[in-house]
């Protein structure tokens, strides 16, 4: 066994000094080629002229006779051509079902930060806050807009009415909750307006029948 194992080990050493001998005539072989190859690319004239003569014109050329193959399209700039587009469309303004437009809505929310201990969240992380003015409220009579701020009361401040809802865990919830809060006060003013607007032409019915 013994000497199994040294004939083994001898081969062994062999194989790899013959592939250590190859090796290093390869390598020899490539740094040759590539000084070579470097050799003869330095020896030949390199045919590229520089790049101020490429751009600028010769002396045997006449600016005058020069055409730009970009004349169209400057040409169409300067005319106030669209290349195409319309200019004119213009987006349809989207309403929420209570008559509300969506980009008079304003909202806003607040980054506070992670904390180092659990639930890494500070407690107004996902406050939002929508403000919109009154104009944009289709408020159309006066007992509208009178049960209007019954109903908002403290929250409407120079004719802007701002609402926040912190109810979620997410900032997508709270603002879908603003919009519903939103369309819920102004749909039950609309109708609370119009019953007592019912109430009161019943009286005067009432009213004009005793009479």
């Amino acid at each position: 066994y013994i000497e199994c194992s040294r004939v083994v080990w001898a081969h062994r050493s062999s194989i790899w000094s013959h592939s250590c001998v190859l090796m290093g005539m390869f390598k020899h072989l490539i740094l040759s080629s590539g000084r070579c190859l470097i050799r003869s690319r330095r020896a030949q004239p390199i045919g590229i002229k520089p790049f101020s003569s490429l751009a600028s014109p010769s002396d045997n050329d006449d600016d005058s006779n020069y055409v730009s193959p970009f004349s169209d399209f400057f040409t169409r700039i300067e005319n106030n051509d669209n290349f195409g587009f319309l200019d004119d469309v213009k987006e349809e303004d989207k309403y929420l079902n209570c008559g509300v437009r969506e980009d008079a809505l304003r909202f806003r929310t607040v980054h506070y930060g992670r904390l180092l201990l659990a639930p890494h969240v500070q407690p107004w992380e996902h406050r939002v806050t929508v403000t919109v003015h009154v104009n944009d409220i289709p408020l159309e009579t006066p007992a509208e807009r009178q049960i209007f701020e019954e109903v908002v009361g403290s929250r409407m401040r120079d004719r802007i009415l701002k609402m926040s809802s912190n109810q979620f865990g997410s900032r997508i919830e709270n603002k879908r909750h603003l919009v519903s809060m939103m369309e819920r006060i102004v749909s039950g003013t609309k109708s609370l307006a119009a019953k007592e607007m019912g109430s009161g032409s019943q009286e005067s019915a009432t009213n004009v029948e005793i009479d």
